[in-house]
């Protein structure tokens, strides 16, 4: 037998091995990403590190090296059971893992939107809100898009992610950014696919809602909207066209009209 006070000495040492063999695992996760394009194995081995709150953004930042591999990638991991844990991480509060859940959710729901209804049964599409509207510099206008497109998404087609959007004042974050980003923006501008994605969330959100169509349009959306139709990107004209078909489509019909 050992001395009396081994027992007490187990756990922590414990502690440190299973630590030490997790970094392991990431840097050599690392290295098999680096000149393997196809690492099967890598998803189930990150959600066993997932768990741990030591190695968790490293966890997270090679997931999203994985899943920006393509389809095949995101599908994958969603098949090994990746999903429970990212909709979990949304509940923290640690900023240090924010641009990376974002990036992560963008390619999930890029490939399976079902997901809309996950991410609001929860409260999820907050997470989203609140890190597009982040006051905060370290948080670049590309991130931001990512978020708009998790936020297009979770509305699109979805009464339900769009009934809450609304509650959590997401028109008069999109309006607030339009406003802030059209006067200065050109070809050459880095804030285009973030404009793009606000145009697109705009649209989704005041999709067959009578409301919220009417009170985007007294809030000035068609205007903003209908001064992106002379833009010189294909991309941005056919974004506003979508945004402005929604809010006609989507007006209260007056009374006697056809």
């Amino acid at each position: 037998m050992g001395s009396p006070g081994t027992p007490t000495l187990l756990p922590c040492c414990l502690h440190r091995h299973h630590a030490h063999r997790n970094a392991l695992k990431l840097s050599a996760y690392v290295c098999m990403l680096s000149v393997c394009d196809a690492c099967c194995n890598l998803p189930y081995c990150v959600l066993q590190v997932l768990l741990s709150q030591v190695h968790r953004l490293r966890a997270l930042v090679l997931l999203g090296r994985f899943l920006d591999m393509g389809s095949w990638a995101v599908d994958l991991a969603l098949s090994v059971g990746i999903f429970p844990y990212v909709l979990k991480l949304l509940q923290t509060t640690s900023s240090d893992l924010r641009t990376t859940l974002v990036f992560i959710w963008a390619k999930i729901l890029a490939l399976d939107r079902s997901c809309q209804a996950d991410l609001v049964k929860d409260n999820g599409h907050v997470y989203f809100l609140k890190y597009l509207d982040s006051p905060e510099p370290g948080i670049d206008n590309h991130n931001r898009a990512q978020a708009a497109f998790v936020l297009a998404v979770v509305c699109d087609q979805h009464a339900k992610g769009q009934a809450l959007c609304a509650a959590a004042n997401l028109l008069q974050v999109l309006l607030k950014w339009l406003r802030l980003l059209l006067p200065a923006l050109t070809a050459s501008s880095g804030n285009l696919l973030l404009v793009r994605w606000l145009c697109i969330c705009l649209g989704n959100l005041c999709d067959n809602q009578p409301e919220m169509a009417a009170a985007a349009v007294r809030d000035g959306a068609a205007d903003l909207l209908a001064g992106l139709l002379q833009a010189q990107l294909p991309e941005l004209r056919a974004a506003a066209v979508f945004g402005l078909g929604s809010l006609i489509h989507s007006l209260p019909r007056q009374r006697g009209a056809g």
